[in-house]
Protein backbone atom coordinates (compact mmCIF):
# COMPACT_ATOMS: atom_id res chain seq x y z
CA UNK A 1 0.00 0.00 0.00
CA UNK A 2 0.95 3.52 -0.85
CA UNK A 3 0.58 5.61 2.38
CA UNK A 4 1.34 9.39 3.10
CA UNK A 5 1.69 10.70 6.52
CA UNK A 6 1.48 14.30 7.03
CA UNK A 7 3.34 15.34 10.01
CA UNK A 8 5.10 12.12 10.14
CA UNK A 9 8.32 13.49 11.25
CA UNK A 10 6.59 13.72 14.77
CA UNK A 11 6.53 11.27 17.76
CA UNK A 12 3.67 9.33 16.43
CA UNK A 13 3.93 9.29 12.63
CA UNK A 14 7.60 8.22 12.89
CA UNK A 15 6.42 5.21 15.05
CA UNK A 16 3.24 4.86 12.63
CA UNK A 17 6.42 5.00 9.83
CA UNK A 18 8.42 2.25 11.68
CA UNK A 19 5.64 -0.11 11.63
CA UNK A 20 4.27 0.79 7.62
CA UNK A 21 7.70 0.25 6.34
CA UNK A 22 7.98 -2.99 8.63
CA UNK A 23 4.94 -4.07 7.01
CA UNK A 24 5.81 -3.67 3.41
CA UNK A 25 4.35 -0.49 2.08
CA UNK A 26 5.51 2.60 0.80
CA UNK A 27 5.69 5.44 3.18
CA UNK A 28 5.85 9.34 1.97
CA UNK A 29 5.77 11.93 5.02
CA UNK A 30 5.16 15.77 4.33
CA UNK A 31 6.39 17.54 7.45
CA UNK A 32 7.82 20.54 8.33
CA UNK A 33 10.45 19.46 10.87
CA UNK A 34 13.59 17.74 10.88
CA UNK A 35 14.20 14.44 9.49
CA UNK A 36 15.70 13.38 12.93
CA UNK A 37 13.15 10.87 14.03
CA UNK A 38 13.21 9.28 10.46
CA UNK A 39 16.71 9.68 9.47
CA UNK A 40 17.33 5.89 9.82
CA UNK A 41 14.70 5.52 6.70
CA UNK A 42 16.35 7.60 4.51
CA UNK A 43 18.02 4.67 2.76
CA UNK A 44 15.13 3.03 2.08
CA UNK A 45 13.64 3.23 -1.10
CA UNK A 46 10.04 2.74 0.11
CA UNK A 47 10.50 5.97 2.38
CA UNK A 48 10.52 9.31 0.88
CA UNK A 49 10.65 12.24 2.83
CA UNK A 50 9.17 15.62 1.52
CA UNK A 51 9.83 18.82 3.63
CA UNK A 52 7.06 20.76 3.46
CA UNK A 53 3.71 22.24 4.23
CA UNK A 54 0.63 20.84 5.02
CA UNK A 55 -0.29 24.91 3.64
CA UNK A 56 0.78 24.29 0.04
CA UNK A 57 -1.63 23.03 -2.23
CA UNK A 58 0.66 22.24 -5.28
CA UNK A 59 2.41 19.84 -2.96
CA UNK A 60 -0.42 18.31 -1.74
CA UNK A 61 -1.90 17.63 -5.01
CA UNK A 62 0.89 15.84 -6.32
CA UNK A 63 1.42 13.43 -3.20
CA UNK A 64 -2.42 12.97 -2.47
CA UNK A 65 -2.91 10.99 -6.12
CA UNK A 66 -0.03 9.03 -5.57
CA UNK A 67 -1.21 7.40 -2.09
CA UNK A 68 -3.65 5.01 -1.33
CA UNK A 69 -4.44 6.13 2.38
CA UNK A 70 -3.70 9.26 4.09
CA UNK A 71 -2.63 9.74 7.87
CA UNK A 72 -3.19 13.63 8.66
CA UNK A 73 -1.33 13.96 11.69
CA UNK A 74 0.66 17.22 10.89
CA UNK A 75 -0.61 20.09 13.49
CA UNK A 76 1.47 22.86 15.42
CA UNK A 77 0.77 21.43 18.87
CA UNK A 78 2.52 22.82 22.07
CA UNK A 79 1.65 25.54 24.42
CA UNK A 80 4.27 27.72 24.31
CA UNK A 81 2.96 28.20 20.07
CA UNK A 82 -0.49 28.50 21.26
CA UNK A 83 0.51 31.12 23.29
CA UNK A 84 3.10 32.94 21.07
CA UNK A 85 1.23 32.90 17.85
CA UNK A 86 -2.31 31.39 18.29
CA UNK A 87 -3.25 32.77 14.22
CA UNK A 88 -0.50 30.28 13.35
CA UNK A 89 -1.99 27.50 14.90
CA UNK A 90 -5.16 27.79 13.73
CA UNK A 91 -3.81 28.93 10.08
CA UNK A 92 -1.84 25.34 10.13
CA UNK A 93 -4.58 23.18 12.05
CA UNK A 94 -7.25 24.60 10.66
CA UNK A 95 -6.85 25.51 6.99
CA UNK A 96 -3.97 22.87 6.40
CA UNK A 97 -6.79 19.91 7.78
CA UNK A 98 -8.73 21.58 4.73
CA UNK A 99 -6.20 21.93 2.26
CA UNK A 100 -5.91 17.60 2.77
CA UNK A 101 -9.61 17.29 2.38
CA UNK A 102 -10.32 19.33 -0.42
CA UNK A 103 -7.88 18.02 -2.44
CA UNK A 104 -8.48 14.64 -1.60
CA UNK A 105 -12.40 15.92 -2.30
CA UNK A 106 -11.21 17.58 -5.58
CA UNK A 107 -9.85 14.00 -6.98
CA UNK A 108 -12.82 11.73 -5.50
CA UNK A 109 -15.07 13.95 -7.69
Amino acid sequence: MKVLITGGAGFLGSHLTDALLAQGDEVTILDVAPDLKVRHHLGNPRFRFVRDSILNREILEGLIPWCDLIYHLAAVVGVEHYVADPYQVLNVNVNGTQNILSVNCMLIA
